[in-house]
């Protein structure tokens, strides 16, 4: 069972708000960073930053803090960003290499 209820009170506490799960990814409202369960251990997850965030390394320690309030130990991943799909009324989520 993955801990949304745990990630979504730890966004709470940062003023944020969960927009969208979907599988094994959370997207947050502000479309900064996403969470991705880690299905082999249900207190980790990983944090994922867009691309275009500025302030990666000051919004991780926040999240951190928020998290460790939660039981949830965070590893921060590889930087995501969202690109139309013009094909489907989609977009493409893309994982930096």
């Amino acid at each position: 069972m993955r801990p949304l209820g745990k990630i979504e009170e730890a966004l709470s506490e940062l003023g944020l708000k969960l927009s969208y799960a979907y599988e094994d990814l959370v997207f947050i409202e502000t479309n900064t960073f996403l969470v991705r369960f880690d299905d082999s251990d249900d207190n980790h997850v990983y944090i994922h930053f867009n691309r275009d965030c500025s302030q990666k390394d000051e919004i991780c320690n926040l999240i951190e803090a928020a998290f460790k309030n939660h039981s949830l130990r965070i590893t921060r991943e590889k930087d995501y960003e969202l690109r139309d799909n013009p094909y489907k009324a989609e977009f493409d989520l893309v994982f930096q290499e």
